[in-house]
């Protein structure tokens, strides 16, 4: 008996799952029929873990590590999407590094994402040899900024206002290179609003500003 065969690349489907293969035998009058039909899987690849393994918080650097994914043809790459704002406008795509015990995206916020600060959403995303792509885990990289309260000290003789934070206390992720603050009297909304730049001392470790009170227009 005569015998067919035929290789099938499921690269060239759009995802794997349950698939149905059909077979036609056309007559010389041009018409056709099924003689067989059979069905095979292509499993997909498996979701895995995403951890944050190390942060130097100061320089706004991060190591995510990606493990535990796997495929039957094998994954050919992972990569990640990170980012901080609702509107995805700091979303940066990073090409993990395939090492022995799994894959690593080193992130860096002023490089990669304007240096914005905040909680980090980071999402990896694994191909197989198929060129099919997964979501296979996401997590969070916290470079929010660390608050310190505002001390607020005002003499009533030389009608002044002092407003200082810790410099040890406040952290944010790289640099800091300013400091300023909005100061306005309630009467009347912010009709007089100034900015204020806050001066920075090593020695006393504070950021801080003596705001003159005849600059605005009502007490209160």
């Amino acid at each position: 008996d005569d015998k067919y065969g035929l290789t099938i690349n499921i690269s060239d489907f759009k995802s794997p799952g349950l698939y149905y293969a059909h077979i036609y035998r056309k007559q010389k009058d041009g018409s056709q029929s099924c003689v067989v039909g059979k069905e095979f899987s292509v499993t997909e690849i498996s979701e895995g873990t995403v951890n944050q393994q190390e942060q130097v918080y100061e320089e706004g650097t991060a190591v995510v590590k990606i493990s535990g994914v796997s495929a039957p043809s094998g994954i050919k790459k992972i990569r990640a999407a990170a980012w901080s704002t609702s509107d995805q406008s700091d979303l940066y795509w990073y090409n993990a590094e395939k090492k022995d015990d799994g894959w690593y995206v080193n992130m860096n916020i002023s490089k990669y994402h304007k240096n914005n600060w905040g909680v980090y959403t980071v999402e990896a995303y694994a191909a197989d040899n198929h060129g099919f792509e997964k979501l296979v885990g996401k997590t969070n990289v916290d470079f929010s900024v660390k608050t310190a309260p505002i001390e607020i000290s005002v003499d009533r003789d030389s009608k002044t206002a002092e407003i200082a934070l810790s410099s040890e206390e406040l952290k944010t992720p790289g640099a800091l290179k300013s400091i300023r603050c909005a100061v306005w009297s309630e009467t009347n909304g912010q009709d007089d609003l100034k900015w204020y730049e806050l001066e920075h001392s090593i020695l006393s470790k504070t950021w801080s500003q003596k705001i003159p009170l005849t600059m605005f227009k009502s007490t209160g």
